[in-house]
């Protein structure tokens, strides 16, 4: 049992230092696309969470520079994941951020091409992940449930 335990916590201390290495090689790169599409396959929560703690540091240190090219490096990597989304998903994720009615509905109008069933059973799929999620705390659960069942009314009326 013991010897299972000093396996795995060896596991996860290379992994740990196998994301530091990519998070430190992604803040010192000097094209930071070619650096994130070559080490897109390592970059996952681990990697963003080192960051956001390299970020923390930063900024308790009031290191400037660093902390600008942290969030850069943040940013970039989200803009990476958000062109690589199915345009289906990166619509689906626009409208939990808008607003409704009016904002959802302009949404909705200016993507009507992606109106079909295959967008209204991602969004139902999507609800029933919010619904079976213990990632929210109850009242925001409840809240996003009521604006992603509004939102689904509102494109199947649209469709």
């Amino acid at each position: 049992m013991l010897s299972v335990r000093e396996t795995i916590q060896k596991i996860e201390e290379q992994s740990h230092q196998a994301a530091a290495r990519v998070a430190d090689e992604l803040i010192k790169a000097e094209d930071l696309n070619d650096a994130i599409l070559e080490l897109s396959p390592m970059i996952d929560e681990r990697v963003l969470d080192i960051l956001l703690q390299n970020l923390q540091i930063a900024r308790q240190e009031n290191a400037t520079n660093l902390m600008e090219r942290i969030q850069h490096v943040i940013e970039t990597i989200g803009q990476a994941v958000n062109e690589s989304m199915p345009p289906t998903l990166n619509l689906i994720l626009k409208l939990v951020d808008a607003d409704y009615p009016q904002e959802t509905r302009a949404l909705l109008e200016e993507n009507k091409a992606q109106i079909n069933d295959e967008f209204l059973a991602m969004l139902q799929a999507f609800i029933q992940d919010v619904t079976h999620s213990d990632s929210y705390e109850p009242r925001v659960k409840e809240q996003l449930q009521r604006h992603l069942n509004n939102v689904y009314t509102q494109a199947k009326l649209l469709r």
